[in-house]
């Protein structure tokens, strides 16, 4: 672990627990910039999961990345709690108007 300077991984819906619990582990964890990734990978023939990892992993080498900020988890909580009230209450609307 010492060898690593820094652990790179792309941003996606994971990204918000799995980065924090890469920087507890004592990992110099960044998180990548989806739209910065696909252009610096948008060269590659193959789109496997290999050739990604390779290509990230050389994202990093080089020092050619964005990073993507992540907010704190009270945030995507805050997120997730509003999200699923709106979803309750448009179907708690659906149901009224279908008793009507």
């Amino acid at each position: 672990m010492r060898r690593l300077r820094r652990v790179g991984h792309e941003a996606g819906s994971l990204s918000p627990w799995l980065h924090p619990e890469l920087t507890k582990l004592g990992l110099p964890a960044v998180c990548l910039e989806t739209q910065h990734v696909r252009a610096a990978m948008s060269a590659q023939r193959n789109k496997t999961d290999a050739a990604d990892a390779l290509g990230i992993a050389h994202i990093m080498r080089t020092g050619w990345f964005r990073q993507a900020h992540i907010k704190t988890e009270s945030c995507y909580r805050m997120r997730l709690l509003l999200t699923h009230r709106r979803n309750l209450k448009r179907k708690f609307l659906d149901l009224e108007n279908a008793i009507r």
